[in-house]
């Protein structure tokens, strides 16, 4: 988002509404690949009982509450193969429920308890069997008995209206009334939320898109060809910043059934909204290392989007950690493009889910704030395509609707007037979608049309001039010949596709109501609490003295303006200064917090249940180690902070001037340590230098990022054992900035990538530099080995991966299985080599039992790119294929010759 008038037009929302070719990346699970695939699936209901399925995964909490655990893997709900007649479920992989036969038949528990079903009638309408859980109802024909599927009424037997299949090719659900008046129909089609009198989503069914993006460009094409040149004009023009309720708004065109789009910030939420959630910062995310989670962080976040009314979600951010002081670092999946990959692109998956359109973002190249609208970034065509292309392509291949070119030039051209860039987008990844550009990133008309630009953001030419920068001059463009019209009628078409295959032409679509009191939040606190203690990293753990018992501490200390609540709650705009505990950078990745639970409530709560009594030394840094050595153990909170360069917080223009903690953060650490053993837990948006991490009273510390609005519980989770610690880090914790590939470019408009692929990890072991804490690592209060690697050829130049994961210890927890390659010498760069990620699996070992861990390495996952031949190439010889627990923790190891 552009700083011109930001922060003025966020004071204003904010009172309104009480609260913007062929590459080898990793590849998107076919499993997860929902856009291609036909299936049924309800979505999670208010009552935080009713889940989803997704090709023939099921996600959420079980659909008959067997399990009573939300994100469980209960199995998949499928049509069957035969004939399409009937559904069946799927394994339930926890032995809880299994099938009982290959028919419609029930589901039954161990103790032959029903379950659940759902059989098609002869009729061909749908019935739900009675599940044990009692909150699963059924259809008779279309008559709808037993509780509310969604649990809104709270009442069995109570007749809650029709669940049928829509009369159109048996491609839609509909909801008929629902009798009680508390829930009704929002609208007509299977996308359709029913919703309460109070504004709660009571549930949604959906069916599958399965229009494919051909299909989706031919509608669009046909409905363009019915458009006046104006008409395309205003389709591919924004209005204005402050034309709408949103931060980017497009006319309606009433002729083909548009309404117009909404666009909406954030990675981490509906910005500028009230009754909305504060998600996890997108490094935090990445940090689960968890797919599942990746996904649904993005699908609550689309539903919250959807719920207001915002059509493109301007998320998931994909920049790459290149330089660790980079401002908006922790809206993306840190210092490794594969993990960055996966990350977005379930994210992408998640979003589009819920029928709003994701926004990949910024392309490309705006890997640092300083400078950014005035900076030339100058990457080799390798590090371009292996780097920095690779979570486009990714979330390109989960079919993200939108994509955002950025502010930052590239080898010499604005990357929204970069013909070369975005031709490799649309041509060489074969993106169907449209590009919008970031706010203000071009004032050029027939340079950035030319280009291949297709919807300019936010329409005028600054804050403070409302004259379009397309409109009547695009139409001048087009009619002196410098635009051709068919450039024109491609831009609208990519627009219109996107949103037809999104299923936003069917009338049922949300109106905006970003500003207004409409709460979507339904129970997304449970996943933004779970992932932030699925995300902390537990550092260091020596004597094992977390997680914290009250045998062993009976007054705990805690330490630290970090751990305390803000003053005023989202007193900052954009989160812009430093009040309490920091859960959220700055800028427009931000989203207004509903609460924030701080981190000294949240430990009071545990501590208090087990009977340890909490002292605080509040902000009153003087008083910290008086605090310490009364107490049996101190709990010491520190940070820094980062964000978007139009807001400078304490002399730090969005990027960090240095990687020390902020506030005197170190010396806090030191004082506290020399009197009391130390638990540090640093709440940061990347890497900081750890002066103190050697020392002896220094006995645990935790990289806890940036948790979003449950914080607290879920540091207190991971503290007290209620969560054994699984997060790994995705970058790299170096001694210094000087160990890093790159720095911030703070003085020069040049950021030359001389570094070429080798950051992060790959620079520290290519430069033999020993890092503080590598990549991907990460420790549990349980220890794991690993066996029997095995590495198979399938016979079409892909691999079968398989290891076993055996938990040695006492407790239940989740390994994350990390997969690397590396490479034979022959591609490897001047600087050195390095083994690469390729893949990763957290899964979950009860104690003293093991679990098999399967990859399949494809044949894009051993290819480089090759400057000479400007293509993707299969060396020859000898590759390393490892997996570990960090990427210098490898377990296990093999060779495979090519």
């Amino acid at each position: 988002m552009h700083p011109a008038a930001v922060l003025a037009a966020a004071a204003i929302l904010v009172a309104a509404s009480a609260t913007s070719a062929a590459a080898a990346p990793a590849s998107v699970p076919a499993s997860r690949n929902h856009l291609s695939r036909r299936y049924y699936s309800w979505e999670l209901g208010n009552s935080g009982k009713v889940t989803w399925a997704y090709n023939c995964d099921w996600t959420g909490g079980d659909l008959t509450s067997v399990s009573g655990k939300a994100g469980a893997d209960c199995g998949g709900l499928c049509l069957s193969t035969s004939g399409c007649v009937y559904f069946t479920w799927s394994s339930y992989n926890s032995g809880t429920c299994w099938l009982k036969s290959s028919s419609a038949s029930a589901l039954v528990s161990g103790s032959g308890t029903v379950c659940g079903r759902v059989i098609q009638d002869a009729n061909g309408r749908l019935d739900w069997a009675a599940g044990n859980a009692g909150q699963v109802s059924w259809a008779s024909g279309c008559d709808w008995s037993g509780g509310d599927l969604t649990s809104v009424s709270g009442k069995a037997g109570e007749d809650c209206g029709a669940l049928c299949l829509a009369t159109s090719g048996c491609t839609k659900f509909s909801w008929t009334s629902y009798n009680s008046g508390t829930c009704w129909l929002k609208g007509s089609s299977a996308s359709a939320s029913v919703v309460s009198n109070s504004g709660g989503i009571c549930g949604i069914i959906a069916h599958s898109s399965s229009l494919s993006w051909a299909d989706a460009t031919t509608q669009a094409a046909a409905l363009v060809s019915t458009l006046s040149l104006d008409e395309k004009i205003s389709l591919v023009s924004g209005l204005g910043w402050g034309g709408g309720a949103c931060v980017g708004n497009t006319a309606s065109l009433v002729s083909i059934g548009f309404q117009g789009l909404c666009l909406q910030d954030s990675p981490t939420g509906v910005r500028f909204a009230s009754n909305v959630s504060a998600f996890p910062a997108a490094i935090n995310v990445a940090a689960t290392f968890d797919k599942t989670l990746m996904y649904n962080n993005g699908l609550y976040m689309g539903r919250e989007a959807r719920g207001k009314g915002v059509n493109v979600l301007l998320a998931p951010a994909m920049n790459i950690m290149r330089a660790p002081e980079g401002g908006r670092s922790w809206e993306s999946g840190g210092g490794d493009a594969v993990l960055t990959s996966f990350s977005a692109s379930q994210q992408v998956q998640g979003i589009q889910a819920s029928g709003v359109i994701a926004t990949a973002k910024h392309y490309i190249l705006n890997d640092q704030e300083y400078d950014r609208e005035g900076s030339n970034s100058e990457a080799g065509a390798r590090a371009l395509h292996e780097v920095y292309l690779r979570p486009f392509k990714a979330c390109v291949d989960a079919g993200v609707g939108a994509v955002m070119c950025s502010y930052n030039s590239i080898n010499g051209t604005l990357a929204c007037e970069n013909s070369a860039a975005l031709s490799i987008l649309k041509s060489d990844l074969g993106y169907s979608g449209f590009v919008m550009t970031d706010w203000w990133a071009t004032t050029a008309v027939s340079g950035s049309a030319n280009a291949g630009s297709d919807l300019m953001m936010p329409g005028d030419t600054s804050s403070s001039n409302s004259a379009l920068v397309w409109g009547a001059n695009l139409e001048s463009a087009v009619n002196s010949g410098a635009v051709a019209s068919s450039r024109v009628d491609n831009m609208a078409t990519r627009i219109l596709a996107s949103w037809i295959k999104a299923g936003q032409n069917d009338n049922t679509f949300p109106a905006i109501a970003v500003s207004g009191s409409l709460n979507v939040q339904a129970d997304h606190n449970t996943h933004i609490r779970e992932v932030g203690a699925a995300s902390a990293v537990l550092l260091k753990n020596a004597g094992n003295h977390l997680p914290i018992t009250a045998s062993a501490v009976k007054n705990l200390a805690v330490i630290g303006e970090d751990s305390l609540a803000p003053k005023t709650l989202n007193g900052c705009s954009d989160h812009g200064c430093i009040d309490g505990t920091v859960a959220q950078g700055w800028g427009s990745g931000t989203t207004n917090f509903p609460y924030i639970v701080a981190p000294v409530d949240g430990i009071t709560t545990k501590a208090s249940a087990l009977g340890i009594t909490v002292t605080s030394n509040g902000t009153n840094q003087n008083t910290a180690a008086t605090v310490a050595a009364a107490a049996d153990l101190a709990v010491v909170f520190v940070f820094a902070d980062s964000g978007e360069e139009y807001i400078t917080v304490e002399g730090n223009k969005g990027d960090r001037n240095d990687l020390n903690l902020w506030h005197n953060g170190n010396t806090l650490v030191q004082q506290v340590a020399a009197v009391q053993k130390t638990v540090v837990v640093v709440h940061a948006p990347g890497p900081v230098v750890m002066p103190w991490i050697n020392n002896t009273n220094v006995v645990a510390v935790i990289m806890a990022l940036m948790p979003g609005q449950e914080t607290g519980n879920a540091i207190a989770d991971v503290l007290f054992g209620d969560v054994n610690p699984s997060g790994r880090l995705p970058f790299t914790i170096g001694a210094s900035r000087t160990d890093y590939a790159a720095d911030v470019t703070y003085s020069n408009a040049a950021v030359s990538y001389g570094e070429g692929i080798l950051i992060d990890y790959k620079w520290f072991e290519a430069t033999g530099r020993t890092p503080v804490f590598p990549f991907g690592h990460g420790l549990s209060y349980t220890t794991f080995t690993y066996s029997g690697l095995t590495v198979t050829g399938n016979g079409d130049g892909s691999y079968a991966v398989a290891v076993t994961v055996a938990n040695t210890g006492a407790v239940a927890g989740h390994e994350v299985v990390q997969l690397y390659v590396k490479l034979p010498a022959s591609t490897c760069q001047s600087q050195g080599c390095s083994k690469e990620l390729r893949n990763f699996e957290r899964v979950s070992v009860a104690a003293g039992a093991s679990t098999s861990v399967s990859f399949t390495l494809s044949k894009a996952d051993l290819e480089y790119y090759s400057v000479a031949s400007g293509a993707w190439v299969l060396p020859s010889g000898t590759v390393q294929v490892m997996v570990g627990a960090s990427s210098q923790d490898i377990r296990l190891s093999t060779t495979i010759s090519l």
